[in-house]
């Protein structure tokens, strides 16, 4: 393989990412996250791409949000071994580490969840360039990706507290059709197929990275030099994990700071909205009688989110303004408000 194509293949270290969530359907009252967060697998657990991969890589951020949920320390526990494959973990030691991390974790008293794991693109990127030889690949990520996640949750142990197994497929960095036989992205997709049939077999939910990143290879990735993620893809990818673990089911607070409801005071208000939530919100939309209005900003000097509404292109009277917050777990909130707005030759009443 040469040129263009075996530079994306070669760089394809960005793997997968699996932690483990309670086996079967989630408990109608979620099970909280413990207090350890074990990370497992390859490059993009180890953070590779980020400027500071043990505070901006995707497994440090969910641990974060970890903290940021339960209110106390989430201790990070991170093995991934840049370049791993699904062979070399088990026969490597990390398969063992992990598992004398989960009983020491036991032993401590202290609850391990969530496990992440990313692994199974070093081994196609490993595997010759031919059909057959790539098959192989293929029929050995799912063997052995089988007995790792058996290994992993015999050693976390049964019940409705066990670790949540979450399962993140790589995306496909270079950005072209998937159903093109033979293609880098075609084998890619085929790998994202056996993930999810040995991830559904060990009762895991399965996050697909490729949504995350199509059509934002640019900004989320270091293409063309390589396609680890940035800052702003481990980030991606961090709150596509954290969306899936369902640790986080609550909306985030939101309620209008200005203006107040009733007859607006000028022409050009300031529309400010008070956003929060724990783990952070990822994002701010405004409208108006129900039309988008588009973002709405946070700006620091407000403490809020805010913007200048123009309210002269309108027609006198009553108009319903609406806040909608969507934090990092998916979770959405939204607040409205009921303002007059007067005609141009209508004095506008005094403060």
């Amino acid at each position: 393989m040469t040129g263009l194509r075996a530079a994306v293949v070669r760089s394809l270290l960005v793997g997968l990412l699996i932690a483990f969530p309670p086996i079967g359907a989630p408990p109608a009252t979620p099970t909280p996250p413990g207090n350890v967060h074990l990370a497992l697998g390859d490059s993009l657990t180890a953070g590779v791409g980020a400027s500071d991969p043990g505070a901006r890589g995707f497994a440090a951020l969910v641990t974060g949000y970890l903290s940021a949920q339960t209110g106390r320390p989430t201790a990070l526990v991170n093995l991934a071994v840049p370049g791993e494959t699904t062979a070399s973990f088990l026969s490597g030691g990390q398969l063992a580490r992990a598992e004398a991390a989960i009983a020491d974790a036991r032993a401590a008293g202290r609850r391990l969840d969530p496990i992440t794991l990313s692994l199974g693109a070093n081994d196609l990127i490993a595997a010759p360039a031919t059909a057959n030889d790539r098959e192989r690949a293929l029929a050995g990520v799912a063997a052995n990706l089988r007995r790792i996640l058996a290994a992993l949750v015999s050693a976390a142990g049964p019940g409705d507290r066990a670790p949540r197994l979450l399962v993140l497929t790589p995306y496909d960095p270079t950005a072209t059709d998937p159903s093109l036989p033979n293609t880098d992205a075609w084998w890619i997709a085929r790998l994202n197929d056996a993930i999810a049939a040995e991830t559904a077999g060990a009762g895991g939910t399965l996050v697909p990275l490729d949504p995350v990143v199509r059509g934002r290879e640019a900004e989320l990735t270091h293409r063309p030099t390589d396609i680890h993620p940035t800052n702003a893809g481990h980030a991606a990818i961090a709150a596509a994990v954290w969306a899936a673990s369902r640790f986080d089911r609550n909306p985030p607070s939101v309620r209008f700071d200005r203006p107040a409801p009733g007859t607006l005071t000028r022409r050009t208000p300031t529309v400010a909205a008070l956003v929060g939530d724990p783990a952070g919100i990822a994002e701010v939309t405004w409208s108006v009688d129900g039309a988008l209005q588009g973002p709405l900003p946070f700006v620091p000097a407000l403490g809020a989110h805010a913007t200048v509404w123009d309210t002269r292109p309108l027609a006198p009277g009553r108009h319903l303004l609406e806040v909608r917050a969507t934090d990092i777990g998916g979770n959405v909130a939204t607040a409205s408000l009921m303002v007059e707005v007067l005609g141009p030759a209508t004095p506008l009443p005094s403060n």
